[in-house]
């Protein structure tokens, strides 16, 4: 099983702090980045290989990415968004699908997340697995509705009524779900929208009744996505050692 690491965009939230440093290589503790931290996690699950998608200072990630695969023995290719500051996440995980050929673990850069998470989603069965923190979300978070033991949407939108959780940015997909992310991809860029998420595609077709995805309840476990520099400030205190 390989893992995808979405790392291409700025980070501006994060402020003056992403002016030099890509967002993935802020400091996490003495020991850490955001993006070692994920890494070593994978290693110690048994990924194989990482696909690691760079934008922003890309060159600088390049340089990181080798220093960690000798690190932490596990291959990590790289694959540059040129055009990272003009789409969003969709853009840049579609241009990893052409390098992926079996299951695989999907990743946001920014996500942190324990070894338990990343151990549930290897040993899932479904096609389609999201990590869900099942409690009230806020505005900005990517929420999840679900039906009995199905998510039955995914979205940032509000729909109408109250949210079960939040997908926490970590997931994992079959290599049968590679076609469908390529055509479902397409469709939305040829539509002339390039500001999507992933998750897009998967609404699209929960929506159509036309895929089953399904989750598991990672509230017992520690998990935040870095999008704040009151995040990282909670990411360093959640993740000290």
């Amino acid at each position: 099983m390989r893992a995808v690491i979405l790392a291409a965009g700025k980070g501006s939230r994060l402020g003056n702090l992403t002016n030099d440093t890509p967002k993935s290589m802020l400091k996490l503790n003495e020991n850490h980045t955001l993006l070692s931290y994920s890494i070593m996690q994978l290693s110690e699950a048994g990924i194989e290989s990482i696909i690691l998608v760079s934008g922003y200072q890309s060159q600088k990630i390049e340089d990181y990415a080798r220093e960690l695969a000798k690190m932490y023995l596990i291959p990590i290719e790289i694959i540059f968004n040129p055009f990272w500051d003009h789409c969003n996440v969709l853009g840049s995980f579609y241009l990893s699908l052409e390098a992926i050929n079996d299951d695989f673990i999907f990743l946001h850069a920014d996500t942190l997340f324990s070894r338990e998470v990343v151990d549930e989603l290897v040993a899932s069965m479904s096609d389609a697995c999201l990590a869900v923190d099942l409690k009230q979300c806020g505005e900005e978070e990517m929420k999840v509705w679900l039906n009995g033991n199905k998510v039955k949407r995914i979205t940032k939108s509000d729909i109408g009524h109250e949210a079960d959780g939040e997908f926490v940015g970590i997931a994992k997909f079959s290599s049968s779900m590679i076609a469908y992310f390529r055509e479902e991809s397409r469709a939305i860029f040829k539509s002339g929208t390039l500001d999507s998420y992933m998750e897009e595609v998967l609404d699209n077709g929960l929506r159509k009744d036309s895929l089953l995805v399904d989750y598991f309840d990672v509230s017992e476990y520690a998990t935040i996505e870095v999008d704040f520099i009151k995040d990282l400030e909670l990411a360093q205190s959640m993740f000290s050692d």
